[in-house]
């Protein structure tokens, strides 16, 4: 007599539901991994792009904002997240669109960027001074990405 294979019975993990009717997991998340910046910054993101609240379409001016299809994969967006984010503890970190252009309108590994929440902030400001960039860069230096540090350094906006 063969002995019973009991891990063949093991129920799989329920499905997850899906964030704002769009974005999904290719891959369970657990509750731990759901407390993770990563998480937090692509959940932020997705109710950003797709969530109906009109205080988050005021928020953006009216302007709909969206992120490319394969972010819409948690998993797919942990793997940029994790190549892009320096891991330093203590402040207040989101992701941009906006670093080249606050006119851009989608989130996509070619033009976002992990960055503190002050210089999200500046970033969305019509005005940018390059002088004020420059000095973010280098308060926040430890904080981003050398490629980051370099675009926000550099007098791309012409006015210094």
């Amino acid at each position: 007599m063969s002995e019973i294979n009991y891990s063949l019975w093991e129920v799989p993990p329920r499905p997850q539901k899906k964030i704002q009717g769009i974005a999904y997991s290719s891959t369970y998340v657990t509750k731990e991994e759901k407390q993770s910046l990563s998480y937090k910054i692509w959940h932020n993101m997705i109710n950003a792009c797709y969530s109906q609240s009109d205080s988050v379409k005021e928020k953006q001016n009216g302007n709909f904002v969206s992120c490319c299809n394969s972010w819409l994969d948690y998993r797919k967006f942990q793997r940029w997240f994790d190549g892009n984010y320096k891991g330093i503890q203590g402040i207040s970190m989101t992701i941009t669109r906006c670093l080249i252009s606050n006119s851009n309108l989608v989130y996509n590994p070619n033009n976002s960027a992990i960055v503190p929440t002050e210089i999200n902030s500046y970033l969305k400001k019509d005005n940018r001074d390059a002088d004020k960039l420059k000095g973010l860069a280098e308060k926040y230096h430890p904080y981003i990405t050398e490629d980051v540090y370099d675009i926000l350094a550099e007098d791309i906006y012409g006015e210094a």
